[in-house]
């Protein structure tokens, strides 16, 4: 196969006699540089051979490019405003699909994403699918009972679900998986921004709005794909990557997986998946994590603070702006890492982009500068703005760990405010199963502010009520409050929170609304 070069952003050229043939697509177009096209490409070709090419070992072949069953086709997409479908309809048509798509009326960030990628939105309806569409791709939210999905049945369009059709486009290269219980989204954000800034072209599929990729998706070449792999309901049995980068198994999603051992089990299987060519990354400070590595048959790199590993951190060091520490590599330093991310986890995080980022060719040295511009993703410990003096943060932690660690990181980057939690659990099953952790974790805060359990489509009710942990949250000594809907805890947080406060609205629901309404006047309350 013929080795890519680099020529800008976003270019990949071939060396060979096609070099030629794809010139003028980035040449300008006068004459002279046109007479002298031949004798530029030789003295580019030159010129790169003298390099070091080694950060650049993945193939990409434009007949390939051709070939690939994305491109020419009429994609729609079924719940279009999620946010994995949104980056999956930016990147089908980039490769060359027309791309329509229908969801709800309601406005979510996504809108304005699909807006500016210029995908027709429409709200759902039968009416939305004709025979002019090749392929209907459909969220997982929605059962075979949906208008549009029975519309597509009985026209005999060809159907598949957002992890069929991710699958898909993981296969058309190199593909790494990042899976993982938390900091999956920002350790694949991460990771592409670093592929990204080395000039490797990455695609870069996340669960989160990323300021630096300005959306949830970076549309790079298909020769290496890098997308955030969910876990629930076994999506991972689509997914067939190069590598993986697992950050940890922490049980989650009761509603799917029975028991911790039905949970380890999709992972298992997973890592069992990787290429005897490949690599695993693996947290060697997760207990779950290490009891899986030897089913890997390619290589395994860990990484870790607490434990030995191939690559540790040491010195750590938590305060306000951010996270640092030194790296080592079986027993050697090799520089010192500065985040604008506060917490240890993060640090983890980042020693997991470090060992991936190696395995493909980028070196410590350069991807430790990278990630000291890192700015993050969004609703992962986001700063809001103020209000009467009291400083608004938002969290996307809806799971005990994860709300532990946002608000270890809180009460260490400002440790001379009161820590205040806007908590909005979410569903019924995994508050139920989770309860104690809940507790415990929420027990951190200074003051708790619990509102209802939200809900999702497949449980709208439960056993287990908010008040219930407001109450064991009391036994513990906590400042807990029911707050109940949206607008009553905005209300209550107009009289209740004090000058030196620090507010985190935590949760996967809508409890940012909270902060955002405090700082204006123009969000919609219930």
């Amino acid at each position: 196969m013929p080795r890519t070069l680099p020529i800008g952003k976003g270019c990949v050229f071939w060396l060979k006699r096609p070099i030629l043939k794809f010139l003028p697509r980035i040449l300008p177009t006068s004459w002279r540089m046109r007479k002298h096209a031949s004798d530029w490409a030789t003295r580019y070709i030159r010129l790169c051979r003298r390099a070091d090419l080694r950060l650049l070992p993945l193939s990409y072949s434009p007949m390939q490019n051709d070939k690939r069953k994305s491109t020419g086709r009429h994609i729609h997409l079924i719940g279009i405003k999620g946010v994995g479908m949104t980056a999956l309809a930016q990147v089908l048509k980039a490769r060359g699909n027309r791309v329509s798509g229908s969801d709800v009326r309601d406005t979510f960030f996504t809108d304005a994403v699909l807006q500016r990628a210029h995908i027709p939105v429409r709200a759902f309806s039968a009416h939305n699918i004709s025979r002019g569409v090749d392929l209907a791709v459909y969220s997982t939210a929605y059962s075979e009972k949906h208008p549009e999905r029975r519309a597509v049945k009985k026209l005999g369009i060809p159907s598949k679900s957002y992890p069929e059709m991710l699958g898909e486009l993981l296969g058309e290269g190199k593909g790494i998986a990042v899976a993982g219980s938390h900091g999956k989204t920002t350790t694949t954000a991460m990771l592409g921004y670093v592929l990204a800034q080395a000039r490797l072209d990455p695609t870069v599929i996340v669960g989160s709005n990323v300021p630096q990729f300005k959306g949830n998706a970076r549309i790079g070449a298909p020769h290496l794909t890098i997308i955030e792999a969910d876990e629930y309901q076994n999506k991972f049995q689509f997914y067939h990557p190069f590598g993986i980068v697992l950050t940890n198994v922490d049980y989650d999603h009761p509603d799917y997986f029975p028991n911790k051992r039905a949970y380890e089990v999709v992972f298992k299987e997973f890592v069992k998946k990787i290429p005897q060519d490949g690599f695993l990354i693996t947290n060697a400070d997760d207990a779950p994590s290490r009891r899986i590595v030897h089913l890997a048959k390619s290589r395994t790199i860990t990484f870790g603070i607490a434990m030995p590993a191939h690559v540790q951190a040491r010195k750590v060091q938590t305060a306000r702006g951010g996270s640092e520490c030194e790296v080592w590599c079986e027993g050697k330093r090799i520089g010192s890492l500065h985040l604008r991310l506060s917490g240890a986890h993060h640090i983890a995080n980042a020693l997991a982009v470090l060992a991936a980022a190696r395995q493909l060719g980028v070196p410590y040295a350069a991807a430790i500068k990278t990630l000291a511009r890192f700015s993050g993703t969004e609703r992962r410990f986001q700063k809001k703005g103020v209000y009467r003096g009291a400083l608004m943060y938002d969290d996307y932690a809806h799971h005990p760990t994860e709300i532990a660690a946002t608000l270890h990181a809180a009460r260490a980057q400002f440790p001379q405010r009161r820590v205040v939690c806007v908590f909005h659990p979410h569903t019924f099953s995994r508050t139920q199963a989770l309860f104690k952790g809940f507790v415990k974790s929420l027990a951190i805060a200074d003051a708790a502010w619990v509102m209802d359990i939200y809900g999702s489509a497949r449980e709208l009710h439960g056993s287990v009520h908010a008040q219930d942990i407001v109450e064991h949250l009391r036994k513990r000594k906590c400042n807990a409050v029911y707050v109940g809907s949206v607008a009553t805890a905005t209300a209550y947080a107009k009289t209740h929170l004090q000058k030196n406060d620090l507010l985190i609205t935590m949760g996967a629901g809508d409890v940012w609304k909270v902060g955002a309404a405090l700082i204006k006047k123009n969000i919609f309350l219930k």
